[in-house]
């Protein structure tokens, strides 16, 4: 029973001591997931239009409905997903009968939250034109954060030519962490 209790004892001291840096390795590991997703789906977007000479979209998604529409408002909040299509009819809106879904991603995790910070400009979308510039004259630029410590812990930034850059952690933490309502 004695050795019993001193193995708990370990076990339990061990727990306690790894258990910030393993909570800390697994909020990056979500803040990266959720970044990389975005980036992927930016990319994948961009490189439909060119190859295919078409104009794509990748927008916010009606959060809590399974249909492919986008996000009617230009507040900029895409923590409720986002879906990416070929606009063939070139309308910048999904239509299932001549448009194609490239991608349709869920919500960001539970306690992050995703927005296009000049979703104004850009009428809160990301459009691909054939060469694979982006349509709008303004460059697409995304935060992650935490809305409780109202800290940006990633940022990504889709410059005028399509390319997708991952910003650096001292031009993030420059960045307003905008909660929205």
């Amino acid at each position: 029973m004695v050795e019993l209790s001193v193995i708990l004892a370990v076990i339990l001291l061990l727990l306690v001591a790894a258990g910030p840096g393993f909570s800390d390795a697994l909020r990056e590991w979500r803040l990266n997931t959720e970044i990389n997703r975005l980036a992927t789906t930016i990319e994948n977007a961009r490189l439909d239009a060119i190859t295919l000479n078409a104009m794509t979209v990748v927008c916010p998604a009606i959060p809590h409905q399974d249909s492919v529409t986008c996000a009617g408002d230009d507040a900029g909040d895409w923590s409720g997903g986002y879906i990416a299509f070929r606009d063939n009819d070139r309308n910048h809106r999904f239509d299932p009968r001549r448009d194609q879904v490239l991608a349709r991603k869920s919500a960001v995790a539970t306690g992050l939250r995703l927005r296009l910070a000049n979703a104004l400009a850009l009428h809160n979308r990301l459009q691909f034109m054939p060469d694979g510039r982006l349509r709008g004259g303004s460059a697409g630029i995304f935060s992650l954060c935490h809305p409780k410590n109202l800290m940006v812990e990633r940022g990504l930034m889709v410059n005028l030519t399509g390319q997708v850059q991952r910003m650096s952690r001292d031009t993030v933490s420059k960045m307003e962490c905008v909660t929205g309502t």
